[in-house]
């Protein structure tokens, strides 16, 4: 092998191991072909509703055509779905971590456009999305998060506490029990508390409601009740800046983290204003999957005698029966909690929508399971989904049960089955506390 080539083929081996390849394998292995304008298009398949495919719509024409294939989409767009898992590392692994032979870093992150055109944030600033993205997921990573957790666990048990002992109570309001400890441990209590923006949470929905549309191709402008959601959270964050509280690490430690790479000349040069609408993404975040994901998980429990008998008998035994301990901690994780939080991935196999978006930069070719190749041409947008490993009933037997068993030895499942936060370096931010906030 030629001594330039090696730390490149080094580096593909650990990229593919780490997304689960097979030892000394990955995506487009073997000889690549000579000419890769010759090679064919992936097959396109078409939308029923002529705009952007249905989950199912994915799922169904993986079976039928294979795991790569494409859909000429809203504006005259083409978007092509990888669905192969051997190849999920040309998009987990984009830019500069590429490494699969004949793509390299041809597959590009687009946070800047997506952040502009999602949430509106303005375009000077939003060029600090990807590395502030990076400082947010050392702020809420696997060594930092647990306080947080903490901080969210002891916010639940005091709503939980202030309810009647007897009586019901609305599913979604339980579910939303989060809302507030979660949002004032990320941004503090000082930019958001239900005394000084009671209607936050209504403003997140609002926001929410439209995001599907949005992100499937159409224009937010079009969508007025959205923007007035964003103006409001927007004036929210301007407030806390204002008074500076994006300077307290300790007591708003994402809102800091969000702009701590940006150089402090550049923090001067923008406005309150500009700076609150950069947080819009991050106030939308921690919510948007969380809190469906709480209600779907709970409406599980209650609904099968079974689960419920088993998450109670779970959380009314130790450890996790006397927290918070003498420092308001709780046992939190899969240790302590293995049925719930198989309860926790099983609802997200199955609600989690995730849809991760790359950009092509030339043509670049992909070897398919099977051997063939096919070309992938400049400028398509390139993109895989979750529901099409997780509903595959090749991979889970009756993929559309809820049954928690299957985390607990009854199936076996790789690296590749399960990715509700997605894959490599540009996995979700904020993984690791919503794996500690759902069971709590």
């Amino acid at each position: 092998m030629d001594d330039r080539a090696a730390p490149a083929a080094r580096r593909a081996s650990r990229v593919a191991a780490h997304l689960g390849a097979s030892e000394g394998a990955g995506a487009n292995s073997g000889a690549l072909p000579a000419d890769v304008a010759a090679l064919p298009l992936p097959p396109v398949c078409t939308a029923a509703n002529g705009i952007f495919p249905s989950f199912p719509e994915m799922l169904d024409h993986m079976k039928q055509v294979g795991g790569v294939f494409s859909y000429e989409i809203i504006g005259g767009r083409r978007i092509t779905i990888i669905a192969d898992p051997e190849l999920y590392e040309v998009v987990f692994s984009p830019d500069e971590m590429g490494a699969t032979p004949g793509v390299g870093d041809a597959v590009k992150v687009e946070m800047d456009k997506l952040a502009h055109a999602w949430f509106g944030i303005p375009r000077p600033i939003v060029e600090y999305t990807k590395p502030s993205l990076a400082s947010v997921r050392r702020a809420i990573g696997p060594q930092r998060v647990v306080p947080i957790v903490n901080q969210v666990g002891r916010g639940v048990k005091a709503i939980f506490d202030a309810l009647p002992e007897q009586g019901s109570e609305d599913l979604v309001k339980i579910a939303h029990a989060t809302f507030w400890p979660v949002n004032q441990a990320m941004f503090g209590k000082a930019t958001l508390s239900a005394e000084s923006c009671p209607h936050a949470p209504d403003w997140f929905h609002q926001f929410d409601e439209f995001i599907p549309q949005v992100t499937g191709g159409m224009p937010a402008s079009m969508f007025e009740e959205m923007q007035e959601a964003a103006t409001k959270i927007v004036d929210m964050f301007e407030r806390s800046i204002a008074n500076g509280n994006h300077h307290d690490a300790s007591g708003c430690p994402v809102l800091h983290d969000r702009f701590a790479p940006i150089p402090e000349d550049q923090m001067q040069a923008f406005s309150d204003r500009e700076k609150a609408q950069f947080m819009i993404s991050l106030f939308w975040a921690p919510q948007a999957n969380t809190l469906p994901m709480t209600w779907w998980a709970l409406g599980h429990i209650i609904r099968d005698e079974r689960i419920r008998r088993n998450v109670e008998a779970e959380v009314r035994a130790a450890p996790f029966r006397d927290a918070p301990d003498a420092n308001g901690d709780f046992p939190f994780d899969e240790d302590a909690l293995p049925y719930t939080h198989a309860c926790m991935k099983e609802t997200l196999r199955l609600y989690i929508a995730n849809l991760t978006h790359r950009h092509v930069a030339r043509d670049i070719p992909v070897r398919r399971s099977d051997g063939t190749w096919l070309r992938i041409p400049a400028k398509d947008m390139l993109s895989v989904a979750s529901y099409t490993r997780h509903y595959d009933p090749d991979v889970y037997s009756n993929p559309a049960e809820f049954r928690p068993e299957r985390w607990l030895g009854e199936e076996k499942h790789g690296l590749r089955d399960y990715w509700p936060f997605a894959l490599g370096k540009y996995s979700c931010s904020g993984k690791f506390l919503a794996q500690g906030e759902i069971p709590l």
